[in-house]
């Protein structure tokens, strides 16, 4: 745990006080990708468990894919036979190289899209976002590209219809939860309309009425989960359980809906559509984690773009009082998300770090 500690002060100390801020990004983003590219099979749940064995025991035959996760779409069940019989039958190197990918999307478009990419990247890692690459690598492989075509489709030249296509691709072929990735553009389309106000009464809302919310959210999910269900599915059968309806975190979604309340009202000066994001991430939070805590997995890709909002907020708040007072906050909040995430699953999860060197 200490060298994840050791990393986090470094990066954000180059973040900081390095004065060439573009090789301070171009730093922070090499040490973070060999980080991924070199971690030993222990670092991170997924590769501790089913995706090796599946890769393993996958042969050619379409027929013999799915026999360990069957859960798998069909899309990253090719791709893995195909570089399993075409280019390496070493699990390691193909999610090595899965990462590199992953990873190397996120950072085109932070670079693209933040302002102050090289502190977004700190945020990214005390956030946990980083640690999402080793675990959930599926759909951050699928998020990781539906971020490019935001960057590229939505955010630059408005082509909504290229922006649907790619994400319905996408998310059938690789994980079909990113189909809500889709909600980019109502948000898109209406964040110049939410005012400060509507969007802190909507958090505080969802976060009063999580329960009574999340009781009617899950007779609906219910309903649409038979449209996601082809027999291999998790995420339908998700939707179907109420059995873990009350068994969250009642204190972090406090804690992540009054931060962002702060950051709302202290964003109150211009609107921005990444703060929308957020917000919008905050609400699904509230509502969806009561029904099952994996459905956090579906708030975060919109409460990702808080890394983007923070770093704004760190170097462009006008009052100087406020800019101290949020960055004291900010980074109070950074050292306790940053020190939960890594005594997850009691340490043993991405904890001890290993490299597969060393």
């Amino acid at each position: 745990m200490l060298f994840y500690w050791f990393i986090f002060l470094l990066i954000a100390t180059i973040a900081l006080y390095y004065r060439d801020k573009k090789v301070a990004f171009y730093f922070i983003a090499l040490l973070l990708m060999v980080m991924g590219v070199i971690r030993a099979r222990t670092v991170g749940s997924d590769l501790n468990g089913g995706y090796w064995s599946e890769y393993i025991a996958m042969g050619e035959n379409p027929a013999s894919w799915g026999i360990v996760m069957h859960q798998f779409e069909k899309g990253f069940s090719w791709i893995m036979a195909k570089f399993k019989f075409n280019i390496s039958k070493d699990p390691l190197i193909f999610f090595h190289t899965l990462f590199f990918i992953t990873f190397l999307n996120y950072l085109i478009f932070i670079y693209r899209e933040s302002k102050y990419k090289w502190l977004s990247l700190v945020f990214m890692m005390a956030f946990a976002y980083y640690f999402q690459l080793y675990n959930g690598m599926r759909q951050e492989f699928c998020y990781s590209i539906i971020l490019l075509a935001l960057s590229f489709y939505i955010l630059r030249r408005q082509k909504y219809l290229c922006f649907i296509l790619v994400v319905i691709v996408v998310s059938f072929l690789f994980h079909k939860s990113m189909i809500l990735m889709l909600l980019l553009i109502v948000l898109h389309h209406f964040y110049t309309k939410f005012t400060t106000k509507f969007m802190i009464m909507a958090i505080v809302i969802s976060s009063a009425t999580s329960l009574t919310l999340a009781r009617f959210a899950s007779e609906q999910m219910s309903l649409l989960s038979i449209y996601l269900d082809d027999g291999t599915s998790n995420f339908s059968n998700y939707m179907q359980n109420t059995s873990l309806m009350g068994q969250y975190s009642q204190i972090s979604n406090l804690l992540n809906s009054l931060f962002c309340i702060y950051t709302v009202y202290t964003y109150r000066y211009k609107k921005n559509f990444f703060l929308a994001c957020y917000v919008f991430g905050i609400i699904l939070l509230n509502i969806l984690t009561p029904i099952n805590w994996i459905f956090q997995r579906i708030a975060y890709p919109f409460m990702f773009y808080r890394i983007i909002t923070y770093a704004d907020l760190w170097y462009d708040i006008p009052k100087k009082n406020e800019k101290i007072l949020f960055r004291f906050a900010v980074i109070l909040l950074a050292i306790i998300m940053f020190q939960n995430r890594l005594i997850a699953d009691n340490y043993q999860d991405v904890v001890p770090y290993i490299s597969v060197f060393f």
